[in-house]
């Protein structure tokens, strides 16, 4: 089902025969190590994003640098398009191959994994999963700040290609902010490494957020930080979602710097009390989450003062939490993804981020889009940083419904835009947002890209469908 996308434009690769194809690889990874029985190419022919499919020739799984790059290169010398895939959770289709083309999947190149304490740093190879990272930080009392959502599941690899966030960037940034330094594949099966402080500098950050177009990452080098010893929350029941931007604006206006501001609306928190209670008000316009963490009595006393400051602000009852109860309130926040079935058996999910100040204009407008296209849109997100996750929620079986939601992903992309925000705060964009970029980027911005994106890999092999512009 292509619920989201036309296949106009794309091209039809080239092919050589079923089993020379699968040869060819076979003598770079090993036999075992190259897929190509209907069960996996399906798997391997979607990621996380509903709606969206391909149809892969073939995946293929090096477990090292070398061996990624000359299954790149081989890939590009029989002139077949080669998707990159992390832990296929993508949520913009950005894992999503071309049908036909290779997917060079980078989940076994899970080495090395090396923690320096003293340097403030982890070394690790990009198929290592993020809570794998977290796991080895932790035992030296260090912490990899960017949490992305599906950090369980989904690779550092990944994180880096489409600039991952999490709900810590408000205090600690993005993945862009942590990492040191990369090592690459490129087209010609050639590794390159790339580091801060260096004359390749620019490199790293052309990479990071590139989402597979200019290389494929095969290893990280990462900064850490210590861990914060202590962490106290507060809980915010809003009237509706303006009010819960409002709130957002004037603590942050009034200095206080969270390490989260987390926010749930209501048909989110329909959707998780459905699954399971939790003990959320379903009476409740939207929920915001607070958390400060530090050294001392100092988190405590930054709650107190943001009680106090939150009492100021129209539509607001808000709380100190503690214990199970805190702890009950983020698993919630942590469960909306998983639980919008519950609404609608289809998702598709927009990601925008906007100035902070636009906020309650955004938050208003996708109401009222969801109200003139009657469909449901659960609204949650990193608030804190001005980043939304609008979930546009649809029976993927009815048409109509399926043309709705399309309409109401395309209506959300463009206030992003009015209000001037960008198209993406974390998950990238994908195919799903490639029809928008005309709209955010300006013809010269648009060529600049193409002519990067032609430096890199002049015969479009890497990621062929996310090719934003141009061929």
């Amino acid at each position: 089902m292509q619920a989201f996308e036309s296949p106009r434009g794309y091209q039809v690769v080239r092919q050589a025969s079923g089993s020379d194809l699968q040869a060819r690889f076979a003598e770079i990874v090993g036999p075992r190590r190259v897929r190509s029985d209907p069960s996996s190419l399906a798997a391997y022919g979607i990621d996380a994003t509903v709606g969206y499919r391909g149809y892969p020739a073939l995946a293929v799984f090096p477990t090292t640098a070398a061996a990624a790059a000359s299954a790149l290169a081989l890939a590009g010398s029989l002139g077949l398009a080669a998707t990159a895939r992390g832990g296929g959770t993508s949520l913009a289709a950005g894992a999503t191959p071309l049908d036909g083309s290779i997917v060079i999947c980078t989940e076994l190149i899970d080495q090395p994994l090396v923690v320096d304490p003293d340097a403030l740093s982890v070394r690790c190879g990009a198929g290592v999963k993020t809570a794998q990272i977290d796991a080895a930080a932790a035992e030296f009392d260090l912490f990899l700040a960017p949490d992305p959502g599906a950090r369980a599941i989904s690779v550092i690899g990944g994180n880096v290609a489409t600039n991952a966030g999490g709900a810590l960037g408000l205090a600690y940034g993005v993945i862009r902010h942590h990492v040191l330094g990369l090592e690459y594949a490129t087209v010609n099966g050639h590794i390159h490494h790339v580091r801060r402080g260096g004359a390749d500098e620019g490199m790293v950050d052309l990479l990071i957020g590139s989402e597979g177009t200019l290389g494929l990452i095969t290893a990280v080098d990462l900064a850490l930080l210590p861990a914060p010893p202590r962490r106290h929350s507060l809980v915010a029941r809003c009237v509706d979602a303006a009010a819960a931007a409002r709130a957002t604006i004037a603590l942050l206006e009034r200095g206080f710097l969270p390490a989260r501001i987390e926010f749930m609306d209501d048909v989110a928190v329909r959707a998780v009390q459905a699954a399971r209670d939790r003990g959320l008000d379903l009476s409740v316009g939207a929920y915001l989450l607070i958390e400060f963490v530090g050294r001392g009595s100092r988190p405590q006393r930054q709650v107190e003062a943001a009680l106090k400051a939150l009492q100021g602000t129209g539509g607001i009852d808000a709380e100190k939490v503690a214990g199970q109860r805190e702890r009950s309130y983020w698993e919630a926040r942590h469960a909306i993804t998983s639980s919008l079935a519950r609404v609608r058996p289809g998702k598709i999910g927009e990601d925008i981020c906007l100035p902070r100040t636009r906020l309650p204009d955004a938050v208003d407008r996708i109401k009222q889009i969801a109200a003139e296209l009657d469909l449901p849109i659960a609204l949650f997100g990193h608030i804190g940083d001005g980043t939304l996750h609008p979930n546009v929620l649809y029976d993927p079986l009815d048409e109509d419904q399926r043309h709705r939601a399309a309409a109401a992903l395309g209506r959300i992309a463009e206030t992003s835009i009015e209000l001037g925000g960008v198209l993406s705060g974390e998950h990238g964009l994908g195919r799903v947002k490639r029809d928008h970029l005309e709209a955010a980027f300006d013809s010269d911005t648009l060529a600049v890209f193409q002519r990067l994106r032609d430096a890199a890999d002049p015969g479009a092999v890497l990621n062929r469908p996310l090719q934003w512009v141009g061929r």
